[in-house]
């Protein structure tokens, strides 16, 4: 993939709960957050994500370090 000037880097927030039913019927939440880098085109849509993080702070930093290795803004 070509990566152009006019495409920006941005981070976004997920936050996926699963539920698991047992055999007593009891509903079992299992709660998934982290954050991802993604790269999103001129109009603003998203084109696929980059990375992956367990918290905000690790995915701000390897946001920052993409966007000047690769030369391209951010959102």
């Amino acid at each position: 993939m070509k990566i152009e000037e006019s495409l920006k880097l941005g981070i976004k927030e997920s936050n996926l709960t699963l539920t698991s039913y047992s055999r007593g019927n009891r509903a079992l939440d299992i709660r998934n957050r982290d954050s991802r880098i993604v790269l999103y085109d001129v109009a603003g849509y998203e084109i696929m994500e980059i990375s992956k993080s367990g918290s905000t702070e690790s995915a701000r930093v390897r946001l920052e370090e993409l966007a000047g290795h690769l030369g391209i803004g951010l959102i």
